[in-house]
């Protein structure tokens, strides 16, 4: 086979003519050659479009999600005897609820507070890892404890001053973290 252009002899597998750079008609293996088209800047633009909105609304679908699951599902006036119905086994943290301007979160720190499972056995309270702070539909909240349960059912919260003291009221509140 001849080059088409310069009539140098060439390999049926070659690409193209080593003397003149001229394509072959043919690609390896009889596969015929094609004009290579390049996207428009228009194809680009939605192509780039498309992976923006796409990031915004997994952005936004994330968001909604982080929310749901640290949005409490109860909350519960403290100091006193309060019964829990939790639902779910598994991982819970305690959070003081911050309402108004007035930080009841201080009453908090000066209470005892224990977590007791139906049959009165007391269930581990410990502090969190890490702290977790956030703003909820106009509710601050930050952690103070965190437990784990096998079996879903009533706990009785006592959050108390210690005898003979007192102190404001507060509010805690109760997040599931089991997704």
């Amino acid at each position: 086979m001849n080059c088409p252009k310069c009539q140098t002899p060439v390999s049926a597998d070659w690409i193209a003519c080593p003397k003149c750079g001229t394509p072959l008609s043919q690609l390896p293996y009889g596969i015929p050659l094609k004009e290579v088209k390049r996207p428009s800047a228009m194809q680009y633009l939605a192509g780039i479009a498309i992976i923006v909105i796409t990031t915004v609304i997994a952005i936004a679908i994330l968001i909604a999600s982080a929310l749901s699951i640290i949005k409490p599902e109860m909350s519960v006036a403290v100091p006193g005897t309060r019964q829990l119905e939790l639902k779910d086994s598994g991982y819970y943290i305690l959070f003081c609820e911050e309402q108004g301007s007035s930080s009841s979160c201080d009453a908090i720190d000066d209470m005892d507070i224990s977590i007791y499972d139906s049959s009165s056995n007391p269930v581990d309270l410990s502090y969190p890892s890490s702290d977790i702070d956030y703003t909820i539909e106009g509710k601050s909240y930050s952690s103070i404890y965190d437990f784990s349960i096998d079996e879903p059912g009533t706990y009785t919260l006592v959050a108390e001053y210690d005898e003979g003291e007192s102190g404001p009221d507060a509010v805690i509140a109760i997040s599931n973290f089991n997704g």
